[in-house]
């Protein structure tokens, strides 16, 4: 199998039911800012791709009531970008998926406040330089 067809199947691939993962709260005491799978934080170089859960208590028109998302991080720059998102109704029935080709990838500094130095040193493993 070429690398290019490779690329493409994983990129339709869905990302885990929200269901079937042992996801981890990423907080201080009672507050938890982001909730991720540790089992799939993968690091090659500066960038760290993992997958994080995002609960809507007030769904939308679209029904969606859970997000889960592939994260890509740059454990240099500190910067963050999404490679997929699938959206899940009160069901558990992904209703929605979007993926983007690493090539793509679009990073933006991370949203301020206390999660992303949280997020940062649980997937990169140290705080951003």
């Amino acid at each position: 199998m070429s690398i290019g067809i490779a690329a493409a199947f994983l990129m339709l691939q869905a990302l885990p039911a929200p269901r079937d993962v042992q996801w981890e709260n990423i907080g201080e005491g009672d507050t938890v800012y982001d909730i991720i799978d540790p089992a799939t934080i993968v690091r090659e170089g500066d960038i760290v791709s993992y997958t994080s859960r995002l609960d809507i208590v007030l769904p939308g028109e679209d029904g969606i009531t859970q997000m889960v998302i592939r994260n890509a991080r740059n454990c240099r720059t500190g910067q963050t970008g999404f490679s997929g998102i699938d959206g899940y109704n009160e069901e558990g029935r992904r209703i929605v998926s979007r993926r983007t080709r690493p090539a793509d990838i679009v990073y933006r500094d991370d949203t301020p406040g206390p999660r992303a130095p949280m997020v940062h040193r649980r997937v990169c493993g140290a705080p951003a330089h």
